[in-house]
């Protein structure tokens, strides 16, 4: 038996994601990054396919910390449910619980506003126990107006088991 999220928690990180999605948007991506601090950023994070193709994915908390004197980032996207949800972050139906959790590996400031930070994890994604192996590619971290605030991300080269096809994640947070 799962011991993810429950469909109530499944229709509230909607809600974060609505939050989180509408909080971000319109801003821009910040020039630069201080050379000091270490703020805590909370939303979510999207998994799914393809964009283009489905609406179909898993979305999870997730917790961000950076170190901006050290250019590190230190997170984890957890508590994932799969089902459909839209752009929007609206929820159709109930869901289905996902175990496991994402993890950032480590991370490199790559100028402007922007990092970069590996991913590694695995989701446990059915009823069957078949557990789904993300690794591989960095999601690319914006950090938006005042740096310290709100961040967006995302990824278009992760891998679900190895497979070569086109998974995407996002992040959004504040």
């Amino acid at each position: 038996m799962s011991s993810g999220p429950t469909p109530a928690e499944f229709a509230a990180l909607g809600d974060e994601y609505a939050d989180v999605y509408e909080s971000t948007r319109g801003l821009t991506l910040s020039s630069s990054l201080p050379g000091s601090g270490t703020p805590t950023y909370t939303g979510v994070m999207y998994i799914v396919d393809d964009f283009g193709v489905s609406t179909e994915g898993m979305l999870g908390s997730l917790t961000v910390a950076v170190d901006f004197a050290n250019t590190t980032v230190d997170g984890t996207a957890n508590g994932f449910y799969a089902g459909t949800i839209d752009s929007s972050g609206t929820i159709a139906g109930e869901g289905r619980a996902v175990d496991g959790e994402i993890t950032f590996l480590s991370s490199a400031a790559v100028g402007g506003g922007t990092f970069f930070a590996p991913l590694d994890g695995a989701l446990e994604i059915d009823e069957d126990g078949v557990v789904r192996d993300i690794t591989g590619g960095d999601i690319e971290l914006f950090f938006l107006d005042n740096p310290t605030t709100a961040l967006r991300g995302g990824s278009t080269d992760i891998t679900f088991d190895g497979s070569a096809t086109s998974p995407n994640a996002i992040v959004y947070a504040d």
